[in-house]
Parts: C-alpha cells; sequence; structure tokens
C-alpha cells in the first residue's frame, strides 16, 4: 500500500470523525436546547400556578398556600397558610434587608391536632423593631420524664390545649446593638387519659414571665441571612406578681454566623436554654423539634432543665426556586447547666428550600433528620431554621 493511499484513508477517517463529531454537536446542542425548552416551559407553568395564589401591589405582597407536613408528635397535617410582606420607608432605607412579614397557618392532623399560629416581623421604625408569636395547639400528646431522671413514667398519653403569646420588642442602639424586653404569657390545660405522673404542673396552668433582652444583628438580610452575625441572650422571670401560678426562671442565648461563599451559605449555631426553680413539665426545655435537633423524633422526648446544641447547614440553590441544605447537629440534656459530651445525640440530615414570594428570599422548608439514638424526623414548615 503505497504512502498516498494511506494518507488518502487517513484523511478520509479524519473527514468522517469530524462528521461524526458535528452530527453529535449538533444532537448534543438539539437535546441541550429542548432541555432549556422544557425547563422553562415548567418555570412559566409554574409562574403562573403561583400568581393565582399571590396578591401584589406596591405596598404589599400576600401568598396563600395550601399547607401540610409531618411529624412524629402531630402525625400527618394539612392545612392553610396566608404570608404577607411589606415594605416601609425605612425598610427602603435600610437598602431592602429589613422584610416586615406576618405569616399565619391552620392546621389539622391525623392525630386530631388543631393548631392556629402567627408569627409576626415587624421593623416598626429605624430605631425599633418587633417579633411576636401566638399560637393555639390542641393535642393528643404524650409525656416523657426529664432526660435526666431515671423513671417509670415515659410515653404516657394526655390530652392538652394550650395558648401561648410571646413578644419582643428592641431599640437599636449604636453599632449594630439592639436592647429590650421579652414578655411570654402561656395558659395549658392537661386531660390524662391514663394512669399520670405526680410532676409540677400536673393539670396545666397560668405562667406569665417578663425579662430584659439584648441583641447583636450585623446579618445582611433578616429573612435569608447569608453573612454576618446575629447574637441574643435574654432573661425571662417568671413570678406570682405577674399572675404566674409558677415561680421559675429562665435564660437563653443563640449565637449564629452566616458565611457568604458564591452562591452558597454556610451558617452556624449555638444555642442554650436553663430553667431554675418550679418548673412546669411543659416549660421545660426541649432539645427536639422543627427548630432544634430535627433527627430525635417526638419534640418533647428529650427535655430537661439544661439544654444546649451547635450545628452547621450547608445552603446552596438548585433551580428556579427550589434550594438544597445539608446540616449536621450534637446538642446535650441535662439537669445542671453544663456540657457531658458522653451523652451528646448527633442528628445530621438535608433538605429542600422552596422560595414563595416572588422577590424575597422567604422559604419553605422540608427537612428529614436522622439522630445517633436511632430516631428521625421530618418536618414541612416556614423559614430557616435559624
Amino acid at each position: 500500500m503505497s504512502i498516498h493511499r494511506i494518507n488518502l484513508l487517513l484523511l478520509s477517517a479524519i473527514c468522517l470523525l469530524f462528521i461524526k463529531a458535528n452530527i453529535n454537536a449538533q444532537l448534543h446542542n438539539t437535546a441541550k436546547e429542548d432541555s432549556l425548552y422544557h425547563q422553562n416551559c415548567l418555570i412559566q407553568f409554574g409562574e403562573k400556578l403561583l400568581n393565582y395564589l399571590t396578591f401584589e401591589n406596591e405596598k404589599y405582597v400576600l401568598v396563600i398556600y395550601p399547607s401540610g407536613g409531618y411529624s412524629q408528635r402531630t402525625g400527618l397535617e394539612a392545612g392553610i397558610m396566608p404570608v404577607i410582606s411589606w415594605m416601609d420607608a425605612n425598610s427602603i432605607h435600610q437598602h431592602q434587608t429589613r422584610i416586615n412579614t406576618l405569616s399565619a397557618s391552620l392546621q389539622v392532623s391525623t392525630k386530631k391536632m388543631f393548631e392556629i399560629k402567627s408569627d409576626l416581623e415587624w421593623f416598626i421604625s429605624e430605631n425599633w423593631q418587633m417579633h411576636s408569636k401566638f399560637s393555639y395547639l390542641s393535642l393528643n400528646d404524650r409525656y416523657w420524664d426529664a432526660h435526666s431522671n431515671e423513671s417509670f413514667f415515659e410515653n404516657i398519653e394526655f390530652k392538652l390545649r394550650r395558648i401561648n403569646w410571646e413578644a419582643q420588642i428592641h431599640r437599636q442602639l449604636p453599632r449594630h446593638l439592639h436592647a429590650g424586653i421579652i414578655t411570654s404569657i402561656l395558659n395549658q390545660n392537661n386531660n390524662w387519659q391514663t394512669e399520670f405522673p405526680q410532676v409540677s404542673g400536673l393539670k396545666g396552668g397560668f405562667i406569665a414571665g417578663t425579662g430584659p433582652s439584648f441583641l447583636f444583628d450585623s446579618r445582611n438580610h433578616v429573612l435569608f441571612p447569608r453573612q454576618g452575625w446575629f447574637i441574643t441572650t435574654s432573661g425571662i422571670f417568671h413570678h406570682q406578681m405577674l399572675g404566674s401560678d409558677f415561680d421559675f426562671n429562665k435564660w437563653l442565648t443563640d449565637v449564629r454566623y452566616y458565611a457568604n461563599r458564591g452562591k452558597s451559605t454556610f451558617a452556624f449555631q449555638y444555642f442554650t436554654e436553663y430553667v431554675t426553680g418550679d418548673v412546669p413539665f411543659f416549660s421545660l426545655p426541649n432539645l427536639g423539634g422543627t427548630d432544634r435537633l430535627r433527627g430525635t423524633g417526638h419534640s418533647r422526648r428529650i427535655i430537661d432543665n439544661s439544654i444546649q446544641f451547635i450545628r452547621a447547614e450547608f445552603r446552596t440553590p438548585l433551580w428556579w426556586r427550589f434550594g438544597f441544605v445539608a446540616f449536621a447537629e450534637a446538642g446535650v440534656a441535662g439537669n445542671a447547666f453544663r456540657v457531658d459530651l458522653e451523652d451528646a445525640i448527633t442528628s445530621f440530615g438535608g433538605g429542600l428550600r422552596f422560595r414563595i414570594l416572588p422577590d424575597e428570599p422567604l422559604n419553605i422548608r422540608f427537612d428529614v433528620g436522622f439522630s445517633s439514638d436511632g430516631h428521625n424526623g421530618m418536618y414541612i414548615s416556614l423559614k430557616e431554621a435559624f
């Protein structure tokens, strides 16, 4: 075979490979264009659907969503959740980082839960802000004794009805500092189904308390911070002089840090809650739940006079209004304010986020967590865990 024939064959092979590569590239581009087309169609369909649930004008945005969820304590939940957000001149002056929001929900569940609750975040003026929570809850619940006690009374059924209101108001001081007061009112009635333990707060009671609260807030956004610090500490003193049936004190400290890494965010938190005095069992700090260790199952399964936990989250956008979160957590509970790492419970998991407001990062979150003591939890709720 001559060298010219070899060259001709090589040239023909190169041409065929080039033609094939070109065809494959065209097919790939066509498939990519088709994929983008279908994605755009899905986005347009989703936006049109959300438009039917969104009412917006120059002053406010109102979104009304069907809501649902699941937890070991409540069972399968269903309901409705309206959320309204608005901005005033002060919010605009703060470069749109402070958004006033009022969220509410009405929920029922397969475990005969009925719950109405609201959460208000209101920046009243340039120097004043208020955070208020209200809830009414009727639920067939279960009782667990304090984590540090060796008790025969565990997993006992009872019916509770509770009204709870808590409010914090702060005035801004220089350099991100705020000072104010926190007030808490709770009225609970308990109806025991079977043999019941002799504990403080057996039949329920009325609780009223107030105290000082201090806040340091350098976050770049209140709904979905990506940079800065949030540190708050408060003391709530419950006393008969305020009409309370129980005399006890509660101290809370919450430290959070957010680090921006491109489109993603790393978030860290240390939290502690400590009570002393005649504390009814239903006011003991709990380690689990949707805003604490998410792998512990029933939110009241681990309670005691003192709880502490640390955790970290990785948050990143996925597509359209969806995002993803991975988290790791560890916490301890005991009858005194101390850290015993041998008794620590770890929790890890992940979840999806869906932005419900058209222009602001207010998310519905879907979280699944697993704990080191063999329990797990699944939660659907509004806003980030921290």
